[in-house]
């Protein structure tokens, strides 16, 4: 059973709701809001009474015949930052240009008519992709998605399991290699994903700690291993804090930063909390040939020349190093596309303090 919100500016609308409803494959249980009365609420029913229907349902519909009442735009923000999906269907002619920004960052998806997201709950649900969330909320979880954010892969990630496949990266099979005869070996992988490097490594015998931005990255990540120490957090705002390990992993973390002083930050936080004779992998976009049209609109990635990241490790020791396109494909949209990747296996020199 699905609980869903619709958030309506006409009663009469609700007949026509429910008839298309009727071509949902799957038992849905539908709340309404007033968006237009909601400008009228008391401030305190509308943070005890329609709040607390957003973190009952499953998902959102908005119908986008009017503008956005701001009380109902910050229910749906709220909406947005527990990771509940909105969906707007309908036309947004009275609305003015900064309103349809304001909307087209807050839906997950926008349809012309409401038969179209009944089709793509239908088609999503028919690839069991369709995520019903309903009472699974606790204090945890709650703090975790108030820790999360979308760094450009949120839409890949909650729409296809296994995103980036399963196989780790080359360079973390390498490094695991070198550590395979120590005792107690500790790895860290910042902006772990869904998962697959962490898992490998934990497989090995290693005791992994992974964390990453996404919620939704997390949660799939959750379900492939308990071994793994998960944890959804902002990798920027990382300190080593006394920690060390033997192996830190940033595969596809740092071209998702918006300045070289977070990613020389996090890099030497990275190299702080090394042990000496570990190792760092990093893969990350460079300066030379992008193609982003498999990307949301929304990714902005940081594009640095190749030289700059050999030279974040000038005095480690590289193992190994490649600057090659990638071609790439994401299993949520089949665009093909392409990057230039910079990829680093180093090592911390035993005399370094």
């Amino acid at each position: 059973m699905g609980y869903i919100m619709l958030i309506v500016d006409k009663e009469e609308k609700r007949e026509v709701i429910e008839e298309h409803l009727k071509n949902l494959e799957f038992q849905v249980e539908c709340q309404y809001l007033d968006a237009l009365g909601v400008v009228s609420s008391d401030s305190d029913e509308l943070f005890y009474t329609d709040i607390s229907k957003i973190l009952n349902s499953d998902w959102i519909m908005w119908g986008l015949d009017k503008c956005l009442p701001f009380e109902a735009g910050a229910m749906v923000m709220l909406a947005k930052l527990y990771k509940i999906p909105v969906f707007g269907y309908g036309s947004m002619e009275e609305a003015d240009k900064r309103q349809r920004s304001f909307c087209h960052e807050l839906f997950a998806k926008s349809f012309c008519n409401l038969q179209t997201l009944v089709d793509y709950l239908n088609e999503i649900n028919r690839n069991h992709k369709l995520q019903i969330i309903h009472n699974n909320f606790n204090a945890e979880d709650i703090i975790s998605k108030l820790e999360a954010f979308d760094a450009g892969y949120d839409i890949g990630y909650s729409e296809t399991e296994g995103f980036w496949g399963s196989r780790p990266a080359h360079y973390v099979q390498q490094a695991a290699q070198y550590l395979e005869k120590k005792k107690n070996v500790r790895c860290l992988d910042l902006g772990c994903g869904p998962g697959k490097n962490a898992v490998f490594l934990s497989k090995q015998g290693f005791q992994v700690e992974a964390m990453d931005s996404s919620y939704y990255a997390i949660v799939q990540a959750k379900s492939l291993s308990d071994q793994v120490k998960w944890k959804i957090k902002d990798v920027r705002k990382w300190h080593a804090e006394g920690q060390v390990y033997d192996l830190i992993v940033m595969t596809g973390l740092l071209h998702c930063y918006s300045s070289v002083k977070e990613i020389e930050f996090t890099v030497s936080e990275a190299q702080k909390a090394t042990l000496q004779g570990g190792y760092h992998v990093i893969a990350v976009f460079n300066d030379e040939e992008q193609d982003l049209s498999g990307h949301p609109a929304s990714f902005n990635p940081i594009l640095l020349p190749h030289d700059f990241y050999l030279n974040l490790y000038k005095d480690w020791e590289i193992l190994a190093s490649s600057n090659s396109i990638l071609h790439d494909e994401h299993p949520n949209n089949n665009i093909k596309h392409k990057h230039s990747i910079t990829r680093i296996l180093a090592r911390k020199r035993v005399n370094d303090r």
